[in-house]
């Protein structure tokens, strides 16, 4: 995008240094020239600016997608840390309690 903003600025700077038309109707052909390809950049400057403007779109929906799915996992880590805590617990609750040896001391 910047190559061609460049070349219209140029392109304009240059109109008012231009040689002076040759004689015959080679002005007219050259000036139509100058305005085509005047034109023909301000028609690409304006696609590539409803590109960009399409990405920098794209980009923003993306980077709101990552962050409710970065969401989503932090919940489920959450989820996971205390379904895991949970069953301890239980394991802990539900282990053999070791008993006192019966029968008589030495």
């Amino acid at each position: 995008m910047f190559r061609h903003i460049v070349f219209a600025s140029v392109l304009i700077a240059g109109l008012g240094h231009a040689a002076p038309p040759a004689a015959g109707g080679s002005s007219a052909a050259s000036s139509d020239s100058v305005e085509r390809q005047l034109r023909d950049t301000r028609a690409q400057v304006q696609t590539q600016r409803t590109q960009a403007a399409q990405l920098k779109s794209r980009v923003s929906e993306l980077e709101r997608r990552s962050a409710a799915q970065q969401a989503q996992q932090a919940q489920r880590d959450r989820e996971i840390a205390e379904l895991q805590r949970k069953l301890d617990a239980l394991s802990k609750q539900s282990a053999p309690v070791p008993s006192p040896r019966s029968g008589g001391g030495p």
